[in-house]
């Protein structure tokens, strides 16, 4: 729910947005989803996600306060400390008339939170060397990021420092220009290789949405009722989850199938339930050699891909064998 939607209910009103519906913020939202999923037997070992909910302090803290394990990518621009401040709790007196300052407040030594990417200057991280792992192998071949790790005290709302964290600090050895910041409070002896396994998984819920919205139509609701979006977010997600398992079932005879090509499969199989015997077999010959074609570019397609990233690691005197693959560690 939009917040200006919200504020105006007149608006709501006539699209018809029950009135328990009002803005929340979509971090919020996320927690409450987690309660009804584990309140429902659901144990997740691990959460991830984008530097949109791990910019928010409250989340984080939230998912601590539900032990909750988590690697999530924060902004560049989250502050925090590498040594926590000290805070003092000890009421501090003016001289003279007036109050005294509030407690607990930050000592008056301590140092201002610092942003995290500002931190890669800091002694803790400049001396610290780079070091590369092979996160895993994509669909364009070997993903090589050099990391840093340290742990971090995030600044929360209130000014002070929460609770110790790993942060972790990835920068891509073939575009050293894209770095990336997770924090995670998993315990402090898990491998950093655990926590950039879980980091970098995100794809999986990003390919999610992807394919929802290009293969079964969950963005193209143009209505302008709420109970016609609620329908079509439903059927939409229930086609999906078809498509999902049709493609998991087939996948083990061929792997290269993808949902899309069974979304293609079965809008010929559909129509053949009406079609005379000769045209719905030359329907789904014709389909079954379309799909087939597919696979075909899709398997050249990934060999390119897959040679020209290795070539470049090459020119960079990357050697693989060289570098640690990373693996689930025992936590």
């Amino acid at each position: 729910m939009p917040e200006d939607w919200s504020a105006d209910r007149q608006r709501c009103r006539e699209a018809g947005i029950p009135e328990a519906i009002t803005y929340r913020p979509k971090w919020q939202i996320a927690l409450e989803l987690l309660d009804r999923a584990v309140g429902r037997g659901i144990h997740f070992e691990w959460l991830t996600f984008d530097e949109g909910y791990g910019g928010k302090p409250g989340f984080l803290r939230g998912l601590a306060a539900r032990h909750q394990q988590f690697v999530g990518e924060i902004p560049r621009n989250f502050t925090g400390w590498l040594k926590a401040p000290r805070v003092v709790t000890r009421p501090f007196h003016r001289q003279g008339r007036g109050r005294g300052r509030q407690v607990p407040r930050l000592a008056a030594d301590s140092p201002h939170a610092q942003r995290v990417d500002e931190m890669l200057r800091r002694r803790e991280f400049r001396d610290q060397p780079w070091r590369r792992w092979r996160v895993k192998d994509g669909e364009k071949g070997p993903m090589i990021w050099e990391v840093k790790h340290a742990r971090f005290f995030p600044k929360d709302e209130d000014g002070f420092p929460g609770e110790p964290l790993h942060l972790l600090v990835a920068r891509n050895v073939l575009n050293p220009q894209e770095i990336k910041f997770f924090v995670s409070i998993a315990a402090p002896q898990t491998p950093v290789a655990t926590l950039l396994l879980v980091g970098f998984s995100r794809w999986h819920v990003e390919r999610c949405f992807e394919d929802q919205k290009g293969e079964v139509g969950l963005d193209h609701y143009e209505g302008r009722r709420y109970l016609g979006l609620k329908r079509h977010l439903m059927i939409s997600a229930v086609s999906f989850l078809f498509l999902a398992r049709m493609r998991q079932d087939l996948g083990k005879k061929n792997p290269e199938v993808t949902k899309c090509q069974v979304q293609t499969a079965l809008g010929a199989l559909i129509p053949c339930w009406w079609l005379d015997q000769r045209p719905s077999a030359k329907l789904l010959v014709r389909t079954a050699e379309e799909i087939r074609q597919n696979q075909h570019k899709n398997a050249e397609a990934r060999q390119s891909h897959i040679k020209r990233t290795r070539k470049r690691l090459r020119e960079l005197g990357i050697k693989l064998t060289e570098i640690t693959r990373c693996r689930w560690g025992a936590t």
